[in-house]
């Protein structure tokens, strides 16, 4: 299989989902999530670099990025709700050979959720297959 924006994303809900059963795994954000908790992931940004460009402009290598934010909204234990839940993201896009680029919490003014966010960045070649696990 390919590597597609929608395989990649089904890559990340499995591993939450074996996490954590319950959880909201999306791509589509709102800052008020519906269900707790709720996974975010989508692709940010896609660019040929420089290096791979050609004169006949096939551009079939690129650089993709995306970013990933849990939500949790628990009395006692977000925190560590939010950790677990980016582990498990962790292990899947590692699986997929992407690099890990920043991991931070989020300040928020309201105090009602935790959230955590994390980028993760590969290049990928159009001849390439995504590993089968």
């Amino acid at each position: 299989m390919k590597y597609t924006n929608n395989a990649i994303f089904t890559v990340i809900r499995a591993a939450v989902l074996e996490t954590e059963p319950n959880a909201n795994v999306v791509q589509a954000y709102s800052s008020t999530p519906a269900k707790f908790p709720t996974v975010f992931a989508r692709e940010i940004g896609r660019f040929t670099p420089a290096q791979s460009a050609t004169f006949a402009n096939a551009q079939d290598i690129y650089e993709t990025t995306w970013e990933v934010q849990t939500i949790s909204n628990l009395q006692a234990g977000s925190k560590e709700q939010a950790y677990k839940l980016m582990g498990s993201v962790k292990s899947a896009m590692r699986s997929l050979y992407f690099v890990e680029t920043m991991e931070e919490p989020v300040d928020r003014t309201d105090a009602k959720y935790y959230t955590l966010v994390a980028r993760f960045r590969r290049v990928i070649g159009s001849g390439e297959d995504m590993p089968e696990n």
